[in-house]
């Protein structure tokens, strides 16, 4: 493990030395009202000419989506969940393209980036509030590595202007390189995950928890699916038969696929029940609440925290 983190370290070096700047290429794209209608937006853009536009209506909610890694703003993750709201018609919608570095098949790079890609999408979310959006009235969601930029980005705002945002949803935070400071204090090198102190409200949907996915809870409210760490409809087996176009990444990828689930269904779906604190392999025998929660967009509906086991089907509609 020692060399490890000596090689990890390394490697981080000589990521920050060739690249200073990492956030070239970065857009935030504002949807209409339909996916094909929307405006690319960057660093110094005038905001304010887009306040009460179709891109932006001050009475309404704003949702703000930063993918993960390997992924981007025209793949099927970040579709279905703009398009899920785009069916409610009831939000704004923000996403995050940042795909030229996320596109990166070392991890590493682009896990070593996140501290970046944080400030940059600081600077633009600043300057969007003074330019007159209400952050108050957004809610934060990301997956993978974006679920830790918007942890970090909470961060930066607490620290930085003493604003907390209202809500993060972390949907199966990337985990590896990615510590709980509180447990694991020999490990200095890792950034420390998405946590309840970056914003008012945070909710975790732990999908593939101690692989691809954070194992720890550190959510005010952490959902475990099917335990947490794999899902149904995700073995070999049911990836040929499904033709998944990655099965890596199946267990991954359902967090986004419940999340986006949710939003598309109005009333109150994914009913989980409340696990004893002591649990730490999370089973429907042991997780028998009498406290329950529903999963992903109505999340914040609940005044309850900890872990919450809930079952899910193996494919659409995945809710029971």
């Amino acid at each position: 493990m020692k060399y490890l983190k000596i090689l990890i370290f390394f490697k981080y070096l000589v990521f920050f030395i060739k690249a200073a700047k990492v956030t070239d290429g970065v857009f935030f794209v504002f949807y209409g009202p339909t996916y094909d209608d929307y405006k690319i937006t960057t660093l110094n853009f005038n905001f304010a000419t887009l306040i009460n536009t179709k891109y932006y209506n001050s009475n309404k909610p704003t949702v703000f989506y930063v993918h993960g890694w390997r992924s981007g703003i025209k793949m099927v993750g970040t579709e279905d969940i703009v398009q899920a709201y785009l069916s409610r018609g009831d939000h704004n919608i923000i996403a995050v393209d940042w795909s030229k570095y996320s596109s990166n098949v070392d991890y590493i790079e682009v896990a070593a980036s996140v501290k970046n890609q944080a400030t940059f999408n600081t600077a633009v979310l600043r300057q969007m509030q003074t330019a007159g959006f209400n952050l108050s009235t957004f809610h934060f969601v990301g997956h993978s590595l974006g679920a830790q930029i918007l942890g970090r980005v909470g961060y930066q705002f607490i620290n930085n202007y003493s604003f907390k945002f209202k809500r993060i949803t972390g949907l199966d935070p990337a985990g590896p390189l990615f510590a709980n400071r509180n447990v694991d204090k020999l490990f200095q090198l890792e950034y420390p995950t998405l946590n309840k102190l970056n914003a008012e409200f945070v909710d975790i949907i732990h999908t593939d928890a101690g692989t691809f996915g954070s194992k720890y809870s550190t959510g005010h409210i952490d959902f475990r699916p099917n335990g947490g760490s794999s899902q149904y409809g995700c073995s070999l087996s049911d990836c040929l038969q499904i033709n998944q176009d990655d099965c890596l990444s199946c267990d991954h990828g359902r967090a986004w696929k419940y999340y986006a689930e949710s939003v598309n269904i109005t009333t109150s779906t994914f009913i989980a029940k409340r696990c004893p604190d002591n649990v730490t392999d999370f089973t429907k025998s042991k997780c028998i609440g009498p406290e329950t929660a529903s999963m992903g967009f109505n999340a914040d509906k609940y005044k309850v925290g900890g872990n919450y086991y809930l079952e899910t089907n193996d494919r659409k509609l995945y809710s029971k």
